[in-house]
């Protein structure tokens, strides 16, 4: 999600209630998590290379079909 526009204030009010109950969270940049890593792989696809997202996580977004991000 994305602070921007419309989306600005819903998104500082859930920030500030998240940091609230969970005061060490940080957040990861939507690009950080699209970056790929030369060396990374998972359990998903031990054949290809993957996104820091899909090494921390799963497969449930697949970044390369992500053509337009607005903010």
């Amino acid at each position: 999600m994305s602070p921007y526009d419309e989306f600005e204030e819903p998104y500082l009010q859930l920030k500030e209630i998240i940091q609230a109950k969970y005061p060490d969270h940080r957040q990861v940049p939507f690009q950080l998590l699209n970056t790929y890593l030369h060396g990374l792989y998972n359990n998903y696809n031990q054949d290809n290379e993957c996104t820091i997202y899909s090494a921390l996580f799963n497969e449930h977004i697949d970044f390369k079909r992500a053509v337009h991000t607005r903010g």
